[in-house]
C-alpha cells in the first residue's frame, strides 16, 4: 500500500477482481463499478468515478489507485444504490484486500528461499568419466 497526501494505492489479487463494463452518467462522467471477491463487507459493489480512480493490472496482482478527497456510490446486492460513501469508509475493506496481497507475497517468498536452500545444500554428483 502506498499513501500519499491526495491518493492512496492498494493491492488485489486480480483473481479476486471483478469489474463491470463502465457506465457514463447524464453529465458524461465515466463511472467504474468494482466488486472485490472473497471479502466480506455490506456492499455489492463500488461504484468510482474514473477520473478519481486507477488500475494497473499485471497476471496475479492488480493496483488500485483512489483519490481521497471523492466520495463513492455503493450498490447493495441487489442492485440498488444505497448513496454515496468517503473514501474512510471503504478503506478498511480494500486495506484487509492489500493485507491478502502481502500475506501471498510472502508465502511465495518463503517457499522460494526454501527451495533455495535445498537446492544449494543438496550438490548434484560429480559425472564419472
Amino acid at each position: 500500500m502506498k499513501e500519499t497526501e491526495k491518493y492512496i494505492s492498494y493491492q488485489v489479487m486480480t483473481n479476486n477482481l471483478i469489474l463491470t463494463k463502465p457506465y457514463y452518467d447524464i453529465k458524461g462522467n465515466k463511472w467504474i463499478e468494482l466488486r472485490i471477491k472473497n471479502l466480506l463487507y455490506p456492499y455489492a459493489s463500488i461504484n468510482i468515478n474514473s477520473k478519481y480512480f486507477k488500475l494497473q493490472y499485471n497476471k496475479d496482482y492488480c493496483f488500485i489507485t483512489i483519490f481521497k478527497n471523492q466520495n463513492f456510490y455503493i450498490k447493495n446486492k441487489v442492485g440498488k444504490i444505497e448513496g454515496e460513501v468517503n473514501w474512510e469508509k471503504i478503506h478498511p475493506f480494500l486495506l484487509e484486500m492489500d493485507k491478502q496481497v502481502l500475506i501471498k507475497k510472502a508465502e511465495l517468498k518463503q517457499i522460494y528461499q526454501e527451495n533455495l536452500k535445498y537446492f544449494n545444500g543438496n550438490k548434484f554428483p560429480k559425472k564419472d568419466d
